[in-house]
């Protein structure tokens, strides 16, 4: 069995979920200044208005963690890319350095 991969699609595809991450964030800061909005519904539906934030609150929060899930993909596919394109000497001292950390 011959395991092959086309190690320029690596970088290539992780540069997409960089920026992908990127959009999330973009996202993320338009949601910013309505955070706190909810009084806009008035004193009549201030449960309305406790509802709202609490909501956007919540998806400010998942798009900072989608934005972060995005950037350990684009990372893993950085490292499987470099991890494959390295010669069999390159990877044993690579592995060398690492005898620390575990």
């Amino acid at each position: 069995m011959t395991l092959e991969a086309d190690i320029e699609r690596f970088p290539l595809a992780a540069a997409e979920w960089d920026d992908l991450s990127a959009q999330i964030l973009a996202a993320r800061e338009k949601l910013e200044p309505c955070r706190t909005d909810g009084y806009r519904f008035g004193i009549l539906a201030e449960s309305v208005g406790d509802a709202h934030d609490l909501f956007i609150g919540n998806v400010y929060d998942a798009l900072a963690a989608g934005s972060n899930v995005a950037i350990s993909i684009g990372d893993a596919l950085q490292a499987t890319g470099r991890d494959f394109g390295m010669t069999d000497d390159e990877q044993a001292r690579y592995l060398a350095t690492t005898t620390d950390q575990i």
